[in-house]
């Protein structure tokens, strides 16, 4: 069906036409709303480090743990004044405490990857049904291919139905005219709301400045 046969349609078809489009419009949104999150993505055991940057990795780490152990001693031990030897104090045990730290959140990270890599696999099969019912969904919606994109929201479309339902259009024509009227009403009613918030603001400021302008 062609956009030429909508602006054929009139009276109770027009309607009809227009429930299927609106009914099929709340499927796909209801259908976009239940796509599958995407979990975190497993690790490409794989993929290669280059060692530079390991080394890098591992410097910076004990560097930080390092720099929170010297803040902790100079903290507790010298809080007048910062003191190297103090710092040092610190600074050798939270270096030393960074590779188990590593060493224990490897291990929890290792057992957790097969889980994680379940979670994924599942959700690319789950995702991909979604997609092609997705698909299967929009390419059935004949009824709503052939109404322009512009007036394919719920607002236009339950507008035009109440308008076909009182009487006041028979055609898809005198539709599209009148809800494009009601809605530049709307934007020129909202515009005077914001022009009308925009006075009672400056009318109070105006208010202040003068009963300051007194006070002093």
């Amino acid at each position: 069906m062609a956009y030429q046969s909508l602006v054929t349609l009139t009276g109770v078809e027009l309607q009809n036409h227009l429930k299927t489009a609106l009914r099929e419009l709340r499927s796909i949104d209801s259908k976009e709303r239940t796509e599958p999150a995407e979990p975190a993505k497993p690790y490409d055991g794989n993929r290669k480090i280059s060692t530079p940057k390991l080394i890098l990795d591992v410097i910076i780490g004990a560097v930080f743990f390092g720099a929170i152990g010297a803040a902790v001693a100079c903290f507790f031990f010298n809080k007048s004044q910062f003191s190297w030897s103090t710092a040092m104090v610190g600074f050798i045990p939270g270096v030393v405490l960074y590779f188990p730290v590593v060493i224990i959140w490897t291990k929890s990270w290792r057992a957790k990857a097969p889980k994680v890599e379940a979670e994924y696999k599942q959700w690319q099969i789950d995702h991909e049904s979604w997609k092609n019912e997705f698909s299967d969904l929009l390419q059935g919606a004949t009824a709503l291919h052939v109404i322009p994109s512009k007036y394919c929201n719920e607002l236009a479309l339950e507008f035009m139905l109440d308008l076909v339902g009182c009487g006041r259009a028979e055609t898809w024509t005198q539709c599209a005219d009148k809800f494009e009227e009601q809605l530049h009403r709307w934007q020129v009613e909202e515009n005077s709301a914001e022009a009308a918030r925009y006075a009672k603001n400056a009318s109070r400021a105006a208010a202040w400045a003068a009963w300051g302008a007194w006070r002093s």
